[in-house]
């Protein structure tokens, strides 16, 4: 297909959110335009394929890969951006995102990068940075880094818990008081591309998840509470049930700030997600 104008690649950092608004692009050019021919010119051995790449039902292998670049008639640097923009959307540790990620900043135009959109994405790329927030403001650490290091468990050395306070500042989630010197938290949301907060988050929600399953062994039964309940829901149920959950967050939101004088650090997680596989129309994937 000839003289389509494509979004630029540059600007996202979800590949499959890419593909979706370059064939997006290509059927606005030619409404004839269908995902059986995308599939041709790519040399897909489905022609589905560009579907379930646009669901997160199939992942683009190398071939398929070469082939959609074929399609879209991307340039060499456009292709290299998005065999990295794979390889993040596939990396399982932080280490491995946060590599992948800093290769994509770098091929990333100015006008791309939002200025604080490196530092919202390290703020939910380490489960402990909402921790440091709630224990910096406290009397009885006084900003010490140490101190603050020795209190979260599991552990994190000092260094990690000075850095965290320097973005936990840039992001102005907190600041000195003018007049006592002591840090104090500001109210301010983190709010970042739907991007970088879908793929931050996935991260952050992976790891408090594993906390908590760690935390059974850590912790005596006095101390934490952790329940698992299996039920058969129709759609109706299933939202009426996240209904519930959503009032009770809500709950403990307000009990949080009303408290006075706190004295530990807690993660309250809340999940409710599928477990088999239905003939009807059920939750859709986040």
């Amino acid at each position: 297909m000839e003289n389509v104008k494509l979004p630029s690649i540059f600007g996202y950092l979800d590949y499959r959110k890419f593909l979706a608004d370059a064939f997006g692009a290509m059927q606005l050019a030619d409404p004839k335009y269908s995902y059986r021919q995308f599939a041709r010119d790519a040399g897909y051995g489905s022609p589905n394929f560009l579907q379930q790449l646009k669901t997160g039902s199939r992942k683009l292998n190398l071939l398929a890969l070469e082939g959609t670049v074929r399609a879209l008639k991307l340039n060499k640097k456009e292709t290299e951006y998005l065999r990295i923009l794979v390889s993040f959307d596939e990396a399982r540790s932080y280490e491995e995102r946060e590599r992948y990620y800093q290769s994509l900043l770098k091929m990333r135009s100015r006008e791309a990068v939002k200025p604080v959109e490196h530092k919202q994405f390290q703020y939910f790329s380490q489960w402990y940075h909402p921790v440091v927030r709630e224990l910096v403001v406290g009397d009885e650490f006084n900003g010490d880094p140490e101190r603050i290091a020795s209190h979260i468990v599991p552990s994190v050395t000092s260094a990690q818990v000075e850095k965290s306070i320097a973005l936990l500042e840039e992001l102005g989630l907190i600041r000195k008081d003018a007049a006592t010197g002591k840090w104090i938290q500001a109210e301010t949301i983190i709010s970042t591309s739907s991007e970088v907060s879908s793929i931050a988050l996935k991260g952050f929600h992976k790891r408090m998840i594993q906390l908590a399953g760690e935390s059974i062994d850590r912790f005596s039964g006095k101390e934490r509470d952790v329940r698992g309940l299996t039920v058969a829901l129709s759609g109706e149920g299933y939202a009426q049930a996240k209904g519930k959950i959503e009032s009770l967050w809500e709950e403990i939101i307000v009990l949080a700030q009303q408290e006075k004088n706190p004295d530990k650090v807690f993660q309250v997680n809340f999940q409710i997600f599928p477990v088999t596989k239905s003939a009807g129309k059920g939750p859709e994937p986040l």
